[in-house]
């Protein structure tokens, strides 16, 4: 018997915030891959070996990323469960999803305010758009398969 109400935020806390710093992790490297990209281009060698530091760089900023989307997601999570604790996982979901745009916009401002400065800050706001879309659909992606995963049993 599938269940109607998922479960707790706080059940899934610990699943929630790992695969969020796996999540940024992974789309921290990607961010570094495409900003240098063609790597012979913009000074910075001929090979991946010579990204080491970037890439770590961009690591490191994805996991930070990740865990501050998913403590957005998380705190979404308790305040829908504080007004309706019953709340089905496709509620739950669009709340971590919401939780976690909310608190990428801190970022998605900086990096925003960084092109305005520009003369073309087109790549600066798409940037901090896409930032924003990214962390909405991996809450709330996050969340939903938890709650499928919990749902089985």
């Amino acid at each position: 018997m599938t269940r109607t109400t998922a479960r707790t935020a706080t059940s899934k806390t610990g699943s929630m915030f790992l695969i969020a710093a796996g999540v940024g992790l992974g789309l921290g490297v990607l961010a570094v891959l495409w900003m240098f990209w063609p790597i012979g281009q913009d000074g910075y060698g001929s090979s991946l070996g010579e990204l080491g530091l970037p890439l770590a760089y961009g690591a490191i900023a994805g996991v930070l990323m990740g865990l501050i989307c998913c403590s957005g997601a998380h705190a979404a999570l308790e305040i829908q469960a504080a007004g309706k604790p019953e709340a089905s996982g496709t509620r739950q979901s669009a709340a971590a999803g919401l939780g976690a745009a909310v608190a990428a916009m801190l970022p998605a401002v900086a990096i925003a305010a960084m092109g305005l400065g520009d003369t073309n800050p087109a790549p600066f706001l798409g940037t901090a758009l896409g930032l924003l879309v990214v962390c909405f659909a991996a809450g709330s992606a996050i969340l939903a398969g938890l709650n499928c995963c919990t749902a089985r049993g």
